[in-house]
């Protein structure tokens, strides 16, 4: 995601939103460590989703959504 947001000029903080795929809930605790190391306050909108499966077996899915900011 970092690199997807780098090529287009932006960064992590322009990050708005966020939406967690885990196969396992229990990882919760060790996903949220994480992504306070990439997030910090005000936290980006975030939804976390205990699935049954992924595509090729990941354990994880995450999807995020920028706002480009224009320059005035």
């Amino acid at each position: 995601i970092k690199a997807i947001l780098q090529e287009h000029g932006c960064s992590m903080n322009d990050i708005i939103d966020v939406t967690i795929f885990l196969t396992d809930i229990d990882f919760f605790p060790e996903v949220n460590k994480v992504y306070q190391q990439y997030f910090s306050p005000p936290y980006p909108a975030r939804k976390t989703i205990a699935v049954t499966a992924l595509p090729a077996g990941a354990r994880i899915e995450i999807s995020a959504i920028a706002q480009l900011k224009t320059k005035k």
